[in-house]
């Protein structure tokens, strides 16, 4: 298996255990610095400590912390019934915000079975999960409601958050229109406890291009160099992340949420000194699980521009991207390729290409075999000196309805010595009833430029779930 893929694996069942029976770091470990307890054993200790604290199956009458929704008046408490402990699952029975696992309709299942699923971050498997044996009334009685209608962004976003009533804020900020940078909107602290304090902060991010919530968390752990333990994804574009920092030779264990909205990320932080974790873990999965962003919307990160096929095919692609390839001469084959160039490049100069998306359509007849059109895409590639070469994997994506998966393949690029080249050539059929698609991505590896992959991905999956088919006839 390749640096890029990572392959699926059931998780474990996990061994009912109760409350008193929970995995605690002893307070004489969690304070001993990390350079003396060695790196590599520190690491251990830490993993260890918070994935099985975050994933712990619970004891009778705990309950599933349930989010916020936009506003607390709006928010309706669970059936008693729903409450209860179900140890089979890691989201109630029915949820306020969906539990959102990858895609689920219309997924394409690569019928190359034999080749290993590649994916396109290594997040880890374990589920973060929300059990707290806290309930909602109790974490009420003891919290403040903090609510901020308007960050003053552009886009009119407000925030909510409950904590202790003894926390305090030491500073809030203003969002300003800057691209890409990170603004603080927020902190908060609380009394400290054994000479540390507990604390939050909140950040809102405009994001640089097309990315959903999934490549912003994988994005965020690359920039900060974060460790996840566990990650849950809940609907399209929120996510909630436990991990582990050090600060001062001692470490805490941070559970953040962030949320996508348009081209801005809202993400609050709370840390809580690891000997300190066990009594205040409840308060920190209820504070994180019911923070919320008023006037959130899900428009995409980026304006997209129409790719038209006559009128026998369209598609929709990110409007940083160029057009560069434009051949609708005949309706047997027509193609157009975008490529993912600098802004301040004038069009027409060459350059390192930072990434290409070609889409293809073929008319469906018997001329037009598998082998045909993969062979046509090579020639695409050829342009930059290489050849595709045998695929290395197989990735799942989302199509149109109406669209019928063939296969979606990773293909080392070979140069002409025969060496493998850093980048690879992501490769997805469909057919519909009239036409046949190819779609392919020229990218670099993650491990030669992990900005332009997230990129690329990014716009080549709002390539792919746009392609259908039009109403003209062949």
């Amino acid at each position: 298996m390749t640096d890029d893929s990572l392959k699926t694996s059931q998780k474990r069942p996990v061994k009912k255990v109760g409350r008193k029976s929970a995995l605690k770091l002893p307070a004489i470990i969690a304070k001993i610095p990390l350079p003396y307890l060695g790196g590599g054993v520190a690491a251990i200790i830490m993993v260890l400590f918070v994935v099985i604290k975050a994933a712990m199956t619970p004891l009778p009458g705990d309950v599933v912390a349930q989010p916020s929704s936009s506003s607390e008046q709006q928010q309706s408490v669970l059936p008693q019934q729903d409450q209860q402990a179900n140890p089979s699952a890691s989201a109630p029975a029915q949820p306020l915000v969906p539990v959102y696992n990858g895609p689920q309709a219309d997924v394409i299942a690569s019928a190359d079975a034999a080749l290993p699923l590649i994916m396109p971050y290594d997040f880890p498997a374990t589920e973060l999960g929300r059990r707290v044996q806290m309930d909602l009334t109790a974490f009420e009685e003891q919290t403040t409601l903090h609510e901020t209608p308007d960050v003053g962004s552009d886009v009119d976003l407000g925030y909510g958050i409950r904590l202790p009533k003894d926390w305090v804020t030491i500073g809030q900020n203003a969002a300003t229109r800057g691209q890409g940078v990170v603004d603080i909107l927020a902190n908060f602290v609380s009394p400290p406890m054994a000479g540390l304090r507990q604390s939050l902060m909140i950040e809102v991010q405009k994001v640089p291009f097309m990315m959903d919530i999934r490549d912003f968390i994988a994005m965020r752990a690359k920039t900060d160099l974060i460790t996840y333990q566990s990650i849950s994804f809940y609907g399209k574009n929120r996510a909630e992340v436990l991990y582990v920092v050090p600060e001062n030779n001692l470490s805490y264990v941070v559970r953040s949420v962030s949320i996508m909205s348009g081209d801005r990320v809202v993400t609050a932080s709370y840390r809580v000194p690891a000997d300190q974790y066990d009594a205040h873990q409840d308060m920190q999965t209820w504070a994180i699980t019911r923070f919320y962003v008023m006037n959130a919307n899900d428009n995409l990160a980026e304006e997209t521009k129409p790719g038209d096929f006559l009128d026998l095919a369209t598609f929709q692609y990110p409007a940083s991207w160029r057009l560069q390839k434009l051949d609708v001469q005949t309706i047997e084959r027509m193609r157009i390729s975008i490529t993912n160039t600098p802004a301040d490049m004038p069009v027409g100069d060459s350059g390192v290409l930072k990434g290409q998306i070609d889409v293809v359509t073929f008319m469906r007849d018997a001329q037009n075999s598998e082998a045909r059109m993969i062979d046509m895409m090579n020639t695409l590639v050829a342009g930059q000196g290489v050849h595709l070469g045998e695929p290395i994997g197989r990735f799942d994506v989302v199509s149109q309805k109406g669209l019928e998966p063939v296969f979606a393949r990773v293909y080392p690029l070979i140069d002409q010595n025969g060496s493998v080249h850093p980048y690879q050539y992501w490769l997805v059929q469909f057919k519909g009833p009239k036409r046949f698609f190819m779609v392919g991505l020229f990218t670099p590896i993650r491990a030669q430029s992990f900005s332009e992959w997230v990129q690329n991905y990014g716009a080549f999956k709002t390539v792919v779930g746009s392609v259908q088919e039009g109403t003209g006839q062949e």
